[in-house]
């Protein structure tokens, strides 16, 4: 993956989570699993390839909960708090991933 991706990933990720806080119909929040959880998933490949594993195990869990295959549910008003930390997360991830240097330019 491109690392010039990694912001606009991050960005849309929280984007994302931030919109879920309205009331909304139910399958804006299906989408979100997928869309999450698909982003998480690349976030978590782009912070292994730069071994920055702190970043890796704090994405495993956005892509557990999001996921669309096996729903967790969960009240609103505890889905909203994961929200803000998710978008947090993403958004913070997608900035500092697309400063780090790709491991597998290294030549490993």
């Amino acid at each position: 993956m491109k690392p010039t991706l990694a912001p606009w990933l991050g960005a849309a990720g929280a984007g994302l989570s931030l919109i879920a806080l309205g009331n909304l119909p139910y399958g804006y929040y299906t989408f979100l699993r997928v869309a999450i959880t698909g982003i998480a998933i690349l976030r978590s490949v782009m912070a292994y390839r730069a071994l920055d594993f702190g970043w890796l195990w704090a994405l495993i869990p956005i892509a557990i909960l999001w996921n669309p295959a096996i729903p967790i549910h969960l009240e609103r008003t505890t889905w909203a708090g994961l929200n803000v930390a998710a978008a947090a997360l993403l958004g913070f991830a997608g900035y500092y991933l697309s400063r780090r240097p790709d491991s597998t330019s290294k030549g490993q």
